[in-house]
């Protein structure tokens, strides 16, 4: 569950750096249990329904119209490069340009990898006992493999959130 909540994080992201697409908050869209409910609940015009299956990574895309979802295209692939690739899918499925600037990424091995997807899943839970825990995977990912950038990004993540958590209670402390 922790590593397909993290995919949707990542996807979320990942989505979000297309023109012309609006993409709902990750609580937003880990809160809804079905597309219909994202469509009644959230106003979602268009759902991506994702499948984990072991390392694969499968997805429809659903126009929503007014009364049924009517599917627009599907997408199977294997999980790691399959992020960079789904949102390439929903980019030309919607015809919406994307953001080549962050075009280079590296891959890691497929343990580090969930680590860090359960990292994300673990953040956007935002407590402070679930921070401590993707905390924890983030640095077991950047023990294995120190060049991965989004573990290191998600521990400065953290950081500012805390920062911020301590701020907002200082300043609830003063008043």
């Amino acid at each position: 569950e922790l590593t397909a909540q993290g995919i949707t994080v990542e996807l979320i992201g990942k989505l979000g750096e297309l023109k012309g697409v609006r993409v709902l908050a990750p609580q937003s869209s880990l809160m809804m249990h079905d597309a219909e409910s994202a469509v009644h609940n959230l106003g979602a015009n268009v759902i991506l329904q994702c499948r984990l299956d072991g390392m694969n990574l499968q997805a429809q895309l659903s126009r929503a119209d007014s009364a049924k979802l009517t599917p627009i295209a599907t997408f199977d692939n294997v999980i790691q490069p399959a992020v960079e690739a789904l949102g390439r899918f929903v980019a030309s499925s919607l015809g919406a340009a994307g953001n080549t600037a962050n075009a280079k990424r590296s891959f890691i091995d497929r343990e580090s990898y969930q680590l860090f997807l359960s990292g994300r899943a673990w953040f956007h839970r935002w407590s402070p006992d679930n921070l401590v825990q993707a905390a924890s995977h983030f640095r077991k990912v950047i023990e294995k493999c120190p060049d991965y950038a989004p573990a290191y990004a998600g521990l400065a993540d953290i950081q500012v959130l805390l920062r911020s958590e301590e701020r907002r209670v200082g300043e609830e402390c003063r008043s």
